[in-house]
């Protein structure tokens, strides 16, 4: 099983990613990933990888606006998403991180 991790490290931790990586691996999942402050940011265009064919699901630790970014860097490979809150309201991810 292969996923695509995509933390919007302005939102969330370097332990918070530390802990999703140490759960994939405990559980033999090889994953890319991609750390960025801004990975929904407003700036032309982010040069984030999208995932590729082989990956079974994406991960994505931020806010609704880093979601809707991986959605669109999914636009043309669609898998499913499992979104980690680590903004202020989140209504689409499927988990919320409280601190």
């Amino acid at each position: 099983m292969k996923s695509y991790l995509l933390a919007n490290t302005a939102k969330c931790s370097p332990g918070d990613v530390a802990i999703v990586k140490d759960a994939l691996i405990a559980r033999n999942c090889h994953f890319d990933i991609v750390e960025h402050p801004c990975v929904a940011s407003q700036e032309p265009e982010p040069q984030n990888p999208p995932p590729g064919d082989d990956t079974d699901f994406v991960i994505v630790m931020g806010g609704d606006g880093t979601i809707i970014h991986a959605a669109h860097l999914m636009q043309y490979n669609q898998k499913p998403i499992v979104g980690i809150n680590f903004g202020k309201l989140g209504y689409m991810p499927l988990s919320r991180i409280v601190v």
